[in-house]
This record gives structure tokens, sequence and C-alpha cells, in this order.
């Protein structure tokens, strides 16, 4: 007797099941291509990279080559100016002192602007 929800797992006999179409064969095919031109890349630089008969430079661009696939890039520094500029509009900073001093009340009982007479 079968449960509600619940499904046979049925054998598939050997080929059995639907065929792959022609484009996701394809695809698999250029996959496993690309794959192995990846490898070969790696592989040539790295080669390049160990052979004492290069040039230090070419060794040293190669090396620089593997450790990026390696370890990944390095990270990116950003640096900033304290300005910034948008359509031409110059932004400067913001002087949170004297932003803070602005906003801030006067003191405790002062109810009138200071300086008047």
């Amino acid at each position: 007797m079968r449960t509600k929800g619940a499904k046979d797992k049925r054998q598939r006999a050997p080929g059995g099941g639907r065929k792959a179409k022609a484009f996701t064969l394809l695809k698999r095919r250029i996959e496993a291509e690309q794959t192995d031109d990846a490898d070969y890349a790696f592989a040539l630089h790295a080669k390049v990279m160990r052979d004492p008969k290069q040039p230090i430079t070419l060794r040293l661009e190669c090396a620089n080559w593997v450790s990026n696939r390696v370890l990944g890039l390095p990270k990116a520094e950003t640096k900033h100016s304290g300005e910034l500029n948008v359509s031409g509009f110059a932004v400067k900073p913001i002087d949170y002192a004297v932003a803070i001093a602005a906003l801030a009340p006067g003191p405790v009982g002062d109810s009138e602007p200071s300086g008047t007479d």
C-alpha cells in the first residue's frame, strides 16, 4: 500500500531516460574545450615562469599572472582626496565640528540669541 505523497524511485535501464539535445551536447563540448584551454594557458605560464633561460621580465610577468589566478587579484586601493566633483560642481567635505556646533542648542536657560541688547 502506498502512502499519500510518496513516490516510487524506479530504476532506469542503462541508456534510458530523456536524451540530451544537440544544444546541450554542444554546450558541454565547448565547456570542456574552454577548460582544456585554461589548463593549457596556466601550464604554459607556469612553465615560462620556471624557465631560467627566459628573460627575467617575462618570467616575472608570468609569475604575476599565475599568482593572480591562484591567489586572486590583489585588493584595489581606493584613495579619496576629500573633494567630490560631480558634473562641474565641486563638493567640499563637511567640517563636522562646525556643523555640530551650528546645530547644537545654546546654553541652558538662554532663550534669546546672544548679542541682542
